[in-house]
């Protein structure tokens, strides 16, 4: 199946999406990496491609820490050929400007059907695109599944619009569906949902045949569920991704609290996502409506019901923006989990406008029989109100993101794992007959580059952490650690640090839920300063298991200082470090 693509319609996807990301590839400081999630997908791929199976950091154990089989899979791939995340980085690119000419294609075929010039529509939308910060950076220079996801979507919207007309065009609209599962666990829901909109749209006119197809696509979409969840209970043991028992809560009312909360402050974070949200109720509200009526009117209430382009468009953006909130959310600036939705939204706010039955209205007749004597007039002030509501009007707008730089940190964080990785694998070097195991919070970046054990200890990678009883409630996507699996995982090194006086709590403290007041901790570990005797500027400072100190001291090749001490319920720094204590204490 080929859709012909006007050139009009890549140029635009191309100039949108490649200036967007070179923009906030600038703004975020040219990142060497993506964020540390990202790397979490890599090591994985990286494993994958090594033959090493799928395995997190240099760890033997057989675990699903990421979100995406199609991503990882993909990053595999790119690996094993000698891509690097530069490869990766040119591939979202390209899978967002395939996303934008799939969905502007669609407005394009929209207009021309409507007998309505495409052109100021497919501007006004790549104005509309380019305008969100939020959407161009979580799907290019994060190196997140979030493009991958964003095209699956998109094309199974593509033909919830303009539903399939030959045989070809379901086969194609089948594999999308049936991909679905794979590039992201909303799959799981996403994908049979819309597949319901597309039967009852198409299944006015035929519908034993519009039945058919869209059954044999559901089975299709079925027998690719029971094969991954076959797959991951035979390779993990599990019939989920360890992400799941990580991030969601067991309680279903703190997670429809928590993520009403981030669908509450994604639709009020710019004026954008506020009409287009708006626009979409209304759209969903008038299917339900015209169907409370056939009902009551007494006529058929079966298939036959019937459902237009954009009521379709409205039900499936509300099944977007509600699909997050039953997993409480995210804790990522710019709303990560409703980037996939935002071109979807764009596209709401449009289609009415390309509606003719909409528009033949007596007042709005009147309004674009004038718009169209001074179509020039019209169209600037569009474009500059579009423009105004787009880039300033926007929590994340391009101004407020230059100048805060709200994802800096988390590539930051990337950055500094790869570094300490790097630094801790230099330290024990041949220096022990094993490297230790250290406990890590922040687990992506680092497992890129460090030779030996990792623990997660917020769980994504770890089976004991992740299936750990408890609320799952605290910090989010960080609250599966407790107290008690520690002890069970204990690693050698801890890489985290205490509060300083006289501050009693620091985002070290709050995630590790005060472990470093338990008593069993106090007893057991030391914070202090580990370094080579033949090459002093190997050092690390951090905890130490005493258990491992105290195997470390027949090594000449180490020395370690205590520089803070548990004292009156602090970790207080030692003022002089000639008291401090060597490996014999």
């Amino acid at each position: 199946m080929k859709i012909p693509v006007p050139t009009s319609v890549i140029r635009i996807a191309v100039i949108v999406v490649v200036f967007g990301a070179w923009l906030t590839f600038e703004i975020h400081d040219r990142p060497r990496h993506g964020i540390d999630d990202a790397n979490i997908f890599l090591t994985y791929a990286e494993n994958l491609a090594a033959g090493e199976g799928i395995t997190y950091a240099r760890n033997a154990e057989r675990i699903e820490g990421f979100t995406s089989t199609l991503w990882m899979l993909t990053g595999a791939a790119v690996f094993l050929v000698g891509g690097s995340e530069r490869a990766m980085l040119i591939l979202s690119v390209l899978l967002v400007i395939l996303t934008q000419a799939v969905l502007l294609q669609a407005l394009r075929i929209r207009a021309e059907a409507n007998h309505t010039r495409a052109g100021p529509f497919l501007v006004l939308y790549g104005i509309l695109i380019l305008a969100s910060p939020g959407y161009i950076t979580w799907m290019t220079i994060t190196l997140m599944d979030t493009a991958l996801w964003g095209l699956v979507v998109a094309a199974m919207i593509y033909y919830l619009l303009l539903p399939p007309r030959s045989t070809k065009q379901w086969i194609v609209a089948g594999l999308l569906f049936a991909a679905a599962p794979l590039a992201r666990p909303e799959g799981l829901l996403v994908a049979p949902a819309l597949l319901v909109l597309l039967w009852i749209r198409t299944s006015e006119n035929r519908p034993a045949l519009s039945g058919m197809r869209c059954g044999i696509i559901g089975a299709a979409v079925v027998v690719v569920v029971i094969a991954l969840t076959a797959f991951r209970i035979r390779y993990f043991g599990h019939p989920l991704p360890n992400t799941y028992y990580v991030k969601v809560s067991p309680s279903l009312a703190y997670n429809l609290q928590e993520g009403f909360a981030y669908l509450f402050r994604f639709v009020t974070s710019g004026a954008v996502t506020g009409v287009s949200v708006a626009v979409v109720m209304v759209g969903g509200a008038a299917w339900f409506g015209r169907m409370i009526d056939v009902c009551l009117s007494g006529r058929n209430a079966g298939p036959r019901w019937g459902m237009k382009a954009f009521e379709a468009l409205s039900l499936a953006a509300v099944l977007l923006l509600l699909v997050p909130v039953y997993g409480g959310g995210d804790h990522f600036v710019m709303f990560r989990f409703y980037q996939p939705a935002y071109p979807i939204l764009c596209l709401a706010l449009l289609w009415p406008l390309l509606d003719g039955r909409v528009m033949c209205r007596p007042v709005i007749q009147d309004l674009r029989t004038w718009a169209g004597r001074h179509k020039s007039t019209v169209f600037l002030g569009s474009l500059a109100i579009t423009g105004w509501l787009a880039f300033f009007s926007s929590e994340y707008s391009w101004m407020r993101v230059a100048d805060r730089h709200p994802l800096h940190h988390e590539f930051d964080i990337a950055d500094k794992g790869i570094d300490l990785g790097t630094e801790l694998g230099a330290l024990f070097y041949r220096g022990t007959e094993e490297y230790p195991s250290i406990g890590v919070i922040r687990a992506g970046g680092i497992a890129r580059t460090y030779p030996g054990p990792i623990v997660d200890l917020m769980g994504l990678n770890n089976r004991v952490i992740a299936h750990f009883p408890g609320d799952r409630m605290g910090i989010k996507n960080h609250a599966a650690f407790e107290i008690d699996a520690f002890f069970l995982v204990e690693p050698d090194i801890l890489i985290a640090s205490p509060p300083i006086p006289p501050d009693r709590s620091n985002f070290d403290s709050v995630a590790l839920k005060g472990l470093f007041n338990e008593k069993r901790f106090i007893e057991g570990w030391r914070f202090g300063i580990l370094s080579r005797t033949d090459i002093p500027e190997f050092r690390y400072q951090g905890f130490f298991n005493k258990q491992f100190l105290d195997d470390l001291s027949g090594h000449t090749a180490f020395e370690y200082h205590d520089t803070r001490v548990w004292s009156d319920g602090w970790w207080r720094r030692i003022e002089r470090q000639d008291i401090s204590s060597g490996l014999d204490r």
